[in-house]
Order: structure tokens, then sequence, then C-alpha cells
């Protein structure tokens, strides 16, 4: 049931803002979102990572294949000090799509 007399703010165009969003949409409730940056995606070195509790949320949601689409699996990954010196480098997050890809087919 629309909700006309009901406004939602959300603080914040990040995952869980973006989702609460979406999920208002689809219930018809209005809201609007406050970012600070300008940008909607900026491209700054962050990512989003997955987790298999995440990616069935976004499925129950059905919004996981198109965000899906535009990722790609992690092989590398590098942790740093917010001084911007390197803490550790691992590059063997490239093992669990070898091993997933192996054991599925």
């Amino acid at each position: 049931m629309p909700t006309k007399s009901l406004k939602v703010v959300i603080v914040g165009g990040s995952i869980a803002g973006l989702l609460l969003a979406n999920a208002l949409a689809r219930q018809e409730i209005d809201f609007v979102v406050l970012e600070a940056r300008s940008e909607a995606a900026p491209c700054d070195g962050a990512g989003l990572c997955l987790l298999s509790s995440g990616a069935r949320i976004l499925d129950q949601l059905g919004i996981f294949e198109d965000i899906q689409y535009h990722g790609g699996p992690i092989s590398v990954q590098r942790i740093w000090r917010d001084d911007g010196k390197l803490l550790g480098h691992t590059e063997g997050l490239a093992l669990i799509t070898a091993r997933y890809v192996t054991t599925t087919r």
C-alpha cells in the first residue's frame, strides 16, 4: 500500500543506503538519499566484496545477477594503513575461484 505521508531520509549512499532505497522504492515509500560525495561511484580504489549471506539477500531482492555482471572475482588483496604504508599482500584469493570452478564442474 503506498504511503504518501511518510518520507524516509537515508544518510549515505553506501551499499546499505542504496539497498534501503531500493526496498523503499519497491514499496512506493517516498525517500531521499543524502550523500556527501559528488559522484555516485568514485573510482578511488574502494571495492565491494560480497559474501554468500549478502549475495543471498541481493538475490532475494532480484538484483544479484545485475551486480554480478558488473563485478568480477578478487584475485589480489592489499591492506594499507591510513598513512599509506602497505601492511600486507596476498594473491591467495585467486584460489577461491580456481577451487570453486574445479569443484562445481
